[in-house]
């Protein structure tokens, strides 16, 4: 993005200050889950601070869908 501090990313985790995770992030090693369909990703915007009692206030932006055209044409 031209003009800004913008820097596209994927946001994992928001910890309140920095810290070694690694003894969470095991835990899910064990973790087993049902497949399940990924149909669509959505872009969300955080607004950090605005949101209720100073909690980040997030905005989707934009919905994705994911698959072939012609499973999201309509009848």
């Amino acid at each position: 993005m031209e003009g800004g501090r913008f820097r596209a990313h994927l946001t994992l985790a928001r910890l309140r200050r920095p810290q070694d995770a690694t003894r969470r992030l095991r835990v899910l090693d064990s973790y087993e889950a049902g497949r399940w369909p990924a149909t669509a990703i959505e872009l969300i915007e955080s607004h950090l601070g605005q949101g209720p009692a100073g909690h980040p206030r997030y905005e989707t932006v934009a919905v994705l869908p994911l698959g072939r055209a012609e499973d999201h044409e309509q009848p």
